[in-house]
């Protein structure tokens, strides 16, 4: 949801689901300036609408509605980070393609709730027109599709195309072992608990064992 989509194609296939979104990006890195604070960020060109469909469900948006000067989407962190709230403005300086920084002056008119702050607390959405390098098609699945099958189609369509689990390997490996140690983790508690439930019950049995057998005669 955040980035790149669950893949990243450099053309729009042909051979995809009806449910699918598909979004046009263009991805740069910037220094943002607010009054508060500055921060380094990786910056994603947006079309309009991208935070339609199934990102506006899935995320926690807070909006302010109206008519503002280059109009940019920032996660909660960030926004903390910088000391912005809805409304408020800051400066983007962004490298083109020449190596020229550009100047830009941003509203910020969507904050979403932050999840992972290792990744979205140094993430900022603008414009697709601000940024300028290659052009990508985000494709979003519904959930429940199959990503692997699809992506197969997309590259025998001779389109390269790269699955999120590729793009962010790092951060998804962080997540599949968080998850196993979580698991193990709940593993542990569980064997323990059967133990001192146990443990108890037989304590209470050896204590009340008269008073079992005379209700019991």
């Amino acid at each position: 949801l955040f980035g790149s989509g669950t893949i990243a194609a450099v053309a729009v296939p042909e051979s995809l689901p009806e449910s699918a979104e598909v979004s046009l990006t263009c991805t740069s890195q910037a220094l943002l300036y607010s009054a508060d604070g500055t921060t380094a960020a990786a910056v994603e060109g947006v079309m309009d609408g991208y935070f339609d469909g199934y990102r506006s469900k899935e995320l926690e948006l807070s909006t302010i509605e109206g008519e503002f000067t280059n109009p940019s989407v920032i996660s909660s962190a960030l926004a903390s980070t910088l000391g912005l709230e809805l409304g408020d403005r800051l400066t983007m300086m962004i490298m083109d393609t020449e190596g020229r920084a550009r100047p830009y002056l941003l509203t910020v008119r969507v904050i979403f709730a932050s999840v992972y702050p290792q990744l979205d607390s140094h993430l900022i959405y603008v414009p697709l027109e601000l940024v300028d390098g290659t052009n990508t098609w985000e494709i979003l699945l519904a959930e429940g599709e199959d990503d692997a099958s699809v992506l197969s189609a997309i590259r025998n369509e001779g389109i390269f195309a790269r699955s999120y689990r590729e793009i962010y390997s790092s951060a998804y490996r962080n997540i599949e072992t968080s998850l196993s140690v979580m698991h193990l983790v709940l593993a542990v508690v569980a064997v323990l608990a059967a133990y001192f439930s146990s443990d108890i019950a037989e304590s209470y049995t050896s204590r009340d064992e008269k008073d079992i057998k005379a209700l019991l005669m």
